[in-house]
């Protein structure tokens, strides 16, 4: 069986745990630094897109 390429796009968080959790689903991480304003994931099986910061709940109606 082919182990997936999982590409990691790395901005300004630690991509140390989304590496380890992709490594222990036995999928093989490639982690993407950027290079001129830009991501190249060309030979990967995958993306993984993290997510950004936490959603202020008063924007949903919802308190915090």
């Amino acid at each position: 069986m082919k182990t997936l390429r999982i590409a990691v796009p790395v901005t300004d968080q630690d991509p140390e745990n989304y590496v380890r959790a992709l490594a222990a689903a036995q999928m093989e991480p490639v982690v993407l630094l950027r290079a001129a304003g830009a991501f190249s994931a060309g030979a990967c099986d995958g993306l993984l897109l993290p997510g950004g910061g936490d959603i202020d709940p008063a924007r949903y109606g919802q308190e915090n």
